[in-house]
């Protein structure tokens, strides 16, 4: 299978705090996601890029030539929203290809499926940074960081590993990865320190996962 090139854009970083509630900045929170959903997709036949890897200011300039001269399959911008609300919304630009919206219904549609999310919607709208991308293009804004449940949910480890492997299902089913399972890795899930199954099927993987969100002290996933 041909091999898949994917940036990861993990917004903000250094001076560029991003949105803040309860202790938690949205620079912190989206290299974390990114990280995370980085090594989700370790074995599948994809390249995965960083836009950065540590806490330091890159402009939106920056990020979008990284992801064009790396040229790339697929360019996702990780996100918190802010203004108290609750929920998740993914964007592109409003003159998308039908390839890029149909890339965002299917990471939208995991993240609102595995994270229970309140829907606000796929949306469309005047985006720079997505406007430059040479490649499909997704943003996505998850939690609220100053709505008090909400915000407090992104101290949580766990919170952040359930983001993230629902960022990855939607970037694997995005680029019709689950469809050539002979060369997809297998995952040992260990729960509050305990392995509790292996799972090679990214749904079962993903079920197995959220039967324990919000209740185990901690959550862990071994390549097999």
């Amino acid at each position: 299978m041909e091999m898949k090139r994917v940036i990861l854009d993990p917004s903000h970083g250094g001076s560029d705090v991003g949105d803040t509630g309860f202790g938690v900045n949205e620079k912190d929170v989206t290299l974390l996601v990114a990280k995370a959903t980085a090594d989700a997709l370790m074995g599948f036949p994809v390249e995965v890029m960083l836009t950065r890897e540590v806490d330091r200011f890159l402009s939106e300039d920056a990020r979008i030539r990284m992801a064009n001269e790396w040229n790339s399959d697929l360019y996702v911008s990780i996100h918190v929203n802010g203004g108290n609300q609750r929920g998740f919304e993914s964007y592109v630009y409003h003159e998308a290809s039908q390839e890029a919206k149909q890339m965002q219904v299917h990471i939208h549609r995991e993240v609102t499926k595995r994270m229970k999310f309140s829907d606000l919607g796929l949306k469309e709208g005047v985006l720079g940074q997505l406007q430059q991308a040479k490649m499909p293009a997704v943003l996505t804004k998850t939690f609220f960081i100053d709505n008090l449940e909400e915000g407090r949910r992104l101290r949580d480890r766990r919170v952040i590993q359930m983001m993230a492997l629902s960022h990855a299902n939607g970037i694997i089913k995005a680029l019709g990865l689950d469809s050539e399972m002979e060369d997809v890795p297998m995952y040992r899930v260990h729960i509050n320190g305990h392995p509790v199954g292996a799972y090679q099927e990214v749904d079962s993987l993903v079920r197995e996962v959220t039967t324990y969100y919000g209740k185990a002290k901690s959550i862990r996933l071994e390549l097999v």
